[in-house]
């Protein structure tokens, strides 16, 4: 059988036949020190129970999935199915750690010969045997109440694994409570992290390797090229900073006892290192991170700590706007100033909010866009940006005559306020091919995102001597600085949004909400200008926002993604309305 074939089918084959996959200390005994990474279960019996809880919450007819992975798999007899049961990669030999690397599974067993009695053993009485599981060559043998099973023929790897002394649970000790509460558990170790991104930054060119790919003698393309390795070569220095800062990576799944999905990450730090002091002073506002939002419907709303990065980290950001900035034609001065302007702005915030409206007839999606950003000092701010708007304004536009930045100061209503112009360039008909209905359903689309004429508008004005509002319509700047004004209760107060605030980890320094309504109704109005009005989508049922929070503490980061009970139901409930138009049980609305 082919090898690469078979590494990267079978652990999808597995993944999808067991539905998910739980943490749990028994699996993890088997799986020997120095894996590079795996995901456990916990219990396959609650975990098909909570399944079927899901299915019911979103009246969705769904089989019974432990039965049908058994049946997939062709096993009878033997399965403990109230155990756990893991997948992991063991580690390949010094310089052929990928290339040799060994997946294999851990599943738990009540008796060992009549689980893999259907599997057509080679040899059911020997320690190590081969097997075939769904057309697969695999090779099994025993480690306790586990059989083990390796892709492919390895019988000399699983005897390895087998005979290890040394399990993993020690190594991921620091993870063993996060993952006892989860259906589904994905870690990537220490050793297998390393590997990993020393693997990326090894595969991204540099920028004279992209230089040297450019065709003839077309300087500019060179050019344009080297400036874009510089860029791959921002990203390969912080992921090989990441790799000195960061020990393990971990996510998990949990489905709660009403259907509530939980899709959580963790990313733990390195003790002492630079981004456990970064995390000491995250701190939450005592206003909340929604202050100064105004309440109403939204697509999306959000709010943050404006997080001041180390030095280290502050160097690396600014080299890669520098790179491009460079490649929109600032001179090495300007550039250096725009970096010193942009670090004051920085300095100077403490947290924002804002949130992307609904849609309405002639509306593009940033026209509904509001930022509401704290600060230190807003005539600092508001002085400090209007330097970085003439900065910008200076810069070419690669794709033609046109200014890529046009700089105003303006009046709206009795606001002064900084408009920037951005030339986000003639893109609608690209690819039509001289075909008038697709270049008019692009052109629809195009308008939707950024307007009929092509160009993003940006307004920023002072509220308050700490409050700045940037919009990207002139309506929505007024409305956002009135409202901060007026002092009144916002978003912050809005009842579904503290229902789910309630189910996201607490403290979390950053949080966003996403309103199942708003976004079918952005992609309803993108339907009706691409293809005229004759699509219409249905409104999805009422529920409270979907759920995203991270939160930055000396041990690590963690982040989560909630989907509400309510939200799972209406999901449910939409896919057979959908499916009620499609079969033409209903009218389009």
């Amino acid at each position: 059988m082919n090898r690469t074939l078979s590494l990267a089918a079978a652990p999808l084959v597995w993944m999808f036949s067991a539905a998910t996959l739980l943490a749990q200390a028994g699996p993890l005994e088997v799986i020997p020190e120095g894996a590079l990474g795996f995901a456990v279960i916990n219990d396959l019996a609650d975990t098909n129970q909570r399944l079927a809880t899901v299915s019911q919450k979103m009246q969705l007819p769904l089989p019974d999935v432990l039965t049908m992975a058994k049946g997939f798999v062709g096993v009878e007899d033997g399965l403990d199915e109230n155990g756990g049961m893991a997948i992991a990669l063991a580690s390949g030999p010094e310089g052929r750690e990928w290339a040799e690397s060994v997946f294999f599974a851990v599943v738990p067993v009540t008796d060992y010969q009549a689980f893999i009695a259907p599997l057509q053993p080679d040899d059911a009485d020997a320690p190590i045997t081969g097997v075939t599981i769904a057309g697969m060559e695999m090779t099994a043998g025993r480690k306790g109440n586990y059989a083990v099973l390796a892709f492919g023929e390895q019988k000399e790897a699983l005897a390895t694994i087998l005979a290890a002394e040394k399990n993993i649970t020690a190594g991921v000790a620091p993870l063993s409570s996060w993952m006892a509460d989860k259906q589904l558990s994905l870690v990537i170790t220490p050793a297998g992290k390393s590997l990993l991104f020393q693997s990326i930054a090894g595969a991204i060119p540099d920028s004279n390797e992209l230089k040297n790919n450019a065709p003839g003698d077309d300087a500019e393309l060179a050019n344009a090229l080297g400036g874009v390795g510089e860029m791959f070569g921002v990203f390969k220095e912080l992921l090989l900073a990441a790799d000195t800062q960061l020990t393990h990576l971990a996510i998990g799944i949990r489905i709660e006892d009403n259907a509530t999905l939980r899709l959580a990450a963790r990313a733990l730090y390195v003790p002492d290192g630079d981004l456990a002091a970064w995390s000491k002073d995250i701190k939450v506002p005592k206003e909340g991170l929604l202050a100064g939002v105004p309440s109403g419907k939204y697509a999306i709303a959000y709010g943050g700590v404006s997080a001041h990065f180390s030095p280290a980290m502050q160097a690396l950001f600014s080299q890669f706007t520098d790179v491009g900035m460079q490649l929109v034609g600032l001179d090495e001065e300007d550039r250096k100033e725009l970096a010193t302007i942009t670090e004051q702005i920085q300095a100077g915030k403490k947290f924002s909010g804002g949130m992307m409206g609904m849609m309405r007839p002639g509306d593009s999606l940033f026209s509904t866009a509001l930022a509401i950003e704290h600060v230190d000092d807003a005539d600092k701010h508001f002085k400090s940006t209007r330097k970085m708007f003439e900065l910008m304004a200076t810069a070419e536009n690669p794709q033609g005559d046109e200014p890529l930045y046009s700089f105003n100061e303006i009046k709206v209503g009795d606001l002064d306020a900084l408009e920037l112009v951005t030339a986000i360039g003639s893109l609608a008909g690209l690819g039509a091919a001289g075909n008038a209905q697709v270049e008019n359903q692009v052109q629809g689309m195009f308008s939707k995102l950024f307007g009929t004429d092509g160009k993003i508008s940006m307004y920023v004005a002072k509220a308050d001597d700490h409050t700045v509002v940037t919009a990207y319509s002139r309506e929505q700047l007024v409305h956002g600085v009135k409202h901060v004004r007026s002092g009144d209760a916002g978003l912050e107060t809005d009842a579904d949004i503290a229902t789910t605030t309630a189910l996201l980890p607490s403290g979390a320094q950053w949080v966003a909400f996403v309103s199942p309504q708003g976004l079918v109704q952005w992609a309803s109005v993108f339907v009706d200008a691409m293809f005229g009005g004759e699509i219409k989508l249905p409104p999805f049922p009422a529920t409270e926002p979907i759920g995203l929070a991270a939160k930055v503490t000396e041990t690590g980061l963690d982040a989560e993604l909630v989907l509400p009970d309510s939200v799972v139901a209406g999901i449910g409930q939409y896919i057979g309305v959908v499916a009620q138009i499609f079969q033409g049980g209903a009218p389009l609305p």
